[in-house]
């Protein structure tokens, strides 16, 4: 087994090499501020913060992996003070913040310096011993993307890795020390396959493999591989069928051009994407993985959908068609003929379609529901008691032979209440007449792939989460009568779409000017001189003027684009003379391009993604010209590089 210094290299210079954010390190400053504010003091927190003070990092995707360790509020932008828990009968101190490709957390210390993560749940759960066994994973996945840039990843359990060690030959290496049994790490000796292994105690033993390909995972497992992901870019692959599902065309920005301490993502190996109407990667150095587009699929297919023989008796469908309602019966139909899927990533365009359809639900559910006077939930819409024979229900399965083909599938229950509502609708059921078109626009989601998550009270739909108690403040404002009409549109435009979607998430009730005054005036001509620059950077790209205002829809053509904007989005209004309303056009005609398959914008994709980026995260006004005027500087200077270490400098403010 090897000895621990075998480590120390990798550590200590993972921490020299590590930035570090402004914040108070000197042990009294740090025990003087927290006892002033209430907070509990402990020697293992000030040695924590004399030496550890600060450190951040960032790799992967956009927020795919990244950390800050400072007992100063490592959750909070520039620092504050730590917030302060119970476990037990003992208090802890937040010292740590971390995010995986999941989520982020907050990481608490007691006085023995033993870490404990806050859970989503609102509980906390031990974590690691020391803080210093935190900051060694850290540092072999840096020697991880000192390798590699890209490994593949999956799950195992204690019994796999078990088997490994003791059956491999040669045999795995332990990097770890040996006395550290809540964490461990394990090589194989040409270093192509590494194995975290993590024991918490009440839980199963289970562990994360980075392997160099997805064949190398074999070494763990008798089977073929399934299923396994991506770190630290996160995508999932599925090796047998050749498949691998990531972001859209943004997604290959983050890819390609970011800048980080382990190296330059530029240079990752990455086809081009070769299909430009979905957008998708191509991973290379292994396979070629083709692309699924289920939305354009489903698009090409909609024009031909017929009603299978024998999925319903003729009366029904008779209904239907004197209902203008066929359309429901098909899309039942279709996906229960759909092939199986295991849940994978949906790229930015097809969230933002799955939660156009969702919140049309919303709203179609909403007004059922206020009408009939009943109480609804977001995923489990029932108006049985309202229709005659509610007992019925569960025969509607015997009826239909369509609902046979799709049992255990997640849409089946939705196709069966709306079979079991259109029924009662052709005996003349008023309220079953309005509950049955409830659920076309779920019924559609799912028939272009989309999907549903709930955990721990929160849905997961569209690229977003909320609680369900909140779903109300989710309904569509606009209703969608066309519901066919309108997906394919929004799929036309998806970029634009997107981009009105991004825009519409910044807290814009956020920004304030902290001194309390801005000079429209200046303002004003700020705009105009970054205007002129964003013209120039743009023709020394190759844009020509013209190329912009070419449109196939006229409401959202040449100068018409900024009202277009400003009733899409209202509350920009707000922001009048800043240059907000400046980067949000420039956003949206650039976006327009795309949607366009302008060569100039596909081989620069995310111009303005840093200036939204930059509204996104500075509230102060008063910053945004002169952050847009130093972004642009390093875009003539670097183009769509530098931009990531220039926003990450809100750290250190």
């Amino acid at each position: 087994m090897n000895h621990p210094s075998l480590l120390s290299g990798i550590v200590k210079e993972f921490i020299r090499q590590c930035p570090r954010r402004e914040t108070v390190r000197n042990r009294i400053e740090v025990a003087q501020t927290l006892r002033q504010n209430g907070i509990p003091v402990f020697e293992a927190l000030l040695d924590f913060q004399e030496k550890y003070g600060g450190m951040f990092y960032e790799f992967g995707g956009l927020k795919d992996q990244s950390f800050v360790l400072d007992a100063m509020g490592p959750s909070l932008y520039g620092g504050g003070l730590p917030k302060v828990m119970k476990y037990g009968d003992e208090e802890v101190v937040e010292c740590l913040y971390f995010r995986d490709i999941y989520w982020g957390r907050s990481c608490y210390m007691d006085r023995y310096g033993a870490l404990y993560v806050l859970l989503v749940n609102g509980e906390l759960m031990f974590f690691e011993n020391r803080a210093e066994t935190f900051i060694e994973n850290q540092a072999i996945l840096y020697g991880l993307l000192g390798k590699q840039k890209q490994w593949v990843t999956s799950t195992v359990y204690e019994s796999q890795v078990s088997a490994w060690i003791s059956n491999a030959a040669p045999a795995p290496i332990l990097l770890t020390p040996s006395h550290q049994e809540a964490s461990q790490w394990w090589k194989s000796p040409d270093e192509r396959l590494y194995v975290h292994i993590q024991r918490v105690k009440g839980k199963d033993v289970t562990g994360t493999a980075y392997a160099a390909e997805a064949d190398d995972l074999s070494q763990l497992t008798s089977r073929d591989v399934y299923s396994a992901q991506g770190f630290p870019f996160h995508c999932y692959y599925y090796p047998e069928k050749k498949l691998l599902y990531t972001g859209d065309i943004r997604q290959q920005y983050y890819f390609n051009r970011k800048l980080y301490n382990t190296g330059d993502y530029a240079k990752v190996t990455i086809a081009h994407v070769r299909d430009t109407k979905e957008m998708r990667l191509y991973l290379t150095g292994q396979k070629n993985y083709p692309v699924e587009r289920p939305i354009e699929d489903f698009l090409l297919k909609l024009p031909a959908l017929e009603l299978p023989a024998g999925d319903y008796d003729d009366t029904l469908i008779g209904y239907a068609r004197e209902q203008g309602d066929e359309m429901i019966l098909k899309l039942i139909s279709h996906i229960a003929d759909m092939e199986y899927r295991d849940l994978p990533g949906r790229s930015a365009a097809e969230q933002m379609v799955d939660g156009l359809l969702y919140r049309e639900f919303l709203r179609r559910m909403a007004l059922f529901a206020d009408s009939y006077s009943i109480s609804a939930h977001p995923l489990y819409f029932n108006a049985q008691k309202l229709v005659e024979r509610p007992d019925e229900y569960e025969q509607v399965e015997e009826d239909y032979a369509v609902l046979r083909r799709m049992r255990g599938a997640s849409p089946s229950f939705i196709s069966r209440m709306a079979l079991f509502y259109m029924k009662r609708a052709r005996e003349g059921n008023e309220a079953a007449r309005r509950a049955y078109r409830v659920y076309e626009p779920l019924l559609l989601m799912y028939g272009i792939g989309g999907y549903i998550l709930k955990e721990h009270g929160f849905i997961e739909v569209g690229g977003g989460a909320f609680h369900q108690g909140s779903w109300r403040n989710h309904i569509g404002k606009e209703p969608i009568e066309d519901l066919y009409r309108r997906i394919e549109q929004a799929w036309k435009h998806r970029n634009r779409e997107y981009a009105l979607e991004e825009i519409r998430r910044i807290k814009w009730d956020q920004k304030t000017a902290r001194t309390g005054r801005l000079s429209a005036e200046n303002n004003v001509e700020n705009s105009e001189m970054l205007r002129a620059r964003f013209n120039r950077l743009e023709l020394r790209l190759g844009l020509s003027p013209d190329d912009v205002e070419e449109s196939d829809d006229p409401a959202w053509e040449g100068e018409r684009l900024m009202p277009a904007l400003l009733k899409a989005r209202l509350k920009l209004r707000k922001f009048s003379g800043t240059v907000a309303p400046l980067i949000c056009e420039k956003y949206v005609r650039w976006s327009m391009l795309l949607d366009r398959q302008h060569p100039v914008s596909l081989q620069n994709p995310c111009l303005y993604e840093p200036f939204l980026e930059l509204l996104r995260e500075q509230d102060n006004i008063e910053e945004w010209d002169k952050r847009a005027a130093v972004l642009l500087q390093l875009f003539e200077r670097e183009p769509m590089v530098n931009y990531a270490d220039y926003l990450r400098s809100k750290h250190q403010s």
